[in-house]
């Protein structure tokens, strides 16, 4: 069979001295070689079958691949990931109030999923710090004391001042971008709990913009309590006065424009008075909020007569 092979190279009548190389395929029966075909490339270009069992050249099309159009990879959204945002979205707004208890069944009902999908979502949000499991491993909604505030409070101006501090160096036409947008949807919001993530999302693009990725780490450990305390604040907040969003647009006008100047002793001072608005703002809180507890005991009481 291999002088029968050699002597199929010598006849093909396109076969060169030096050409490129030969696909070889054969088709056995019986021990003898019925067909000989091979497929001849140039420089790496496929060309046309030939048959070296005839003496002449005969062109056999050659069969071209299959084409595959262009597709995107098909995303799927877990349930467990829409089970956590709408128990996310209500413990910020304080549809679910801190200290209530969330029951799986009841809320696999509810929102017509698995107990397993709720389970995994009250994991998640746990691990951020919103919920909480007490002593019969029954998850209830994390109620933030004064010292969490203060912890948290304090964190907050450690992070933005080392983050500020570098973004006047750093900063970019997309990060002013970025900020200058977010004020802008800032301006024209009148949802308070969206209020709440623009204000979140502009001081994570100070964060960014310093452009160190411990910072940012360590930003998106604090965010998800910091957003739940801030959430908490702007509801007391406007419950005192009407002044909260433009309150929270006047003062990013003011960390942005420092920001451009590239003032690092302007921008530490605005911090620190950013900072200590927001301790008023948690003091203001805290009085509106005990208003309304008291309110609240003395109606208990009058119904209770």
């Amino acid at each position: 069979m291999r002088d029968e092979i050699s002597r199929a190279c010598v006849t093909c009548v396109t076969c060169v001295k030096g050409a490129s190389r030969h696909s070889l395929f054969f088709v056995l029966s019986k021990g003898s070689l019925k067909s000989r075909l091979f497929r001849k490339s140039v420089d790496g270009r496929p060309s046309t079958w030939y048959d070296v069992s005839m003496q002449t050249e005969q062109i056999i099309p050659a069969v071209e691949p299959v084409k595959v159009p262009p597709l995107r990879r098909i995303q799927k959204q877990l349930v467990a990931d829409d089970v956590e945002f709408q128990l996310r979205e209500a413990i910020l707004s304080g549809a679910l109030a801190p200290g209530a208890t969330l029951a799986e069944a009841a809320l696999a009902s509810q929102l017509g999923v698995s107990r397993a999908s709720i389970r995994q979502a009250k994991f998640r949000l746990a691990s951020d710090g919103l919920l909480e499991f007490n002593e019969r491993g029954t998850a209830v909604i994390r109620k933030l004391t004064e010292a969490d505030a203060v912890e948290i409070i304090e964190f907050r101006e450690i992070l933005e001042l080392a983050a500020s501090t570098l973004a006047c160096s750093r900063m970019t036409n997309e990060a002013v971008n970025a900020m200058q947008e977010n004020i802008r949807l800032t301006a024209q919001e009148q949802n308070l709990l969206k209020l709440t993530h623009l204000d979140i999302a502009f001081h994570e693009e100070i964060i960014r913009a310093a452009g160190n990725s411990r910072l940012m780490s360590a930003w998106c450990g604090l965010r998800p309590q910091l957003e739940l305390w801030l959430a908490g604040m702007h509801r007391n907040h406007s419950a005192v006065t009407d002044q909260t969003r433009e309150e929270t647009v006047r003062g990013h006008r003011a960390l942005l424009a420092a920001l451009q100047a590239g003032d690092p002793e302007v921008m530490e001072q605005l911090v620190r008075e950013h900072v200590t608005g927001f301790r008023a703002f948690f003091s203001a809180g805290q009085a509106a909020q005990t208003v309304a507890e008291r309110k609240s005991d003395e109606m208990s009481k009058g119904e209770e007569l």
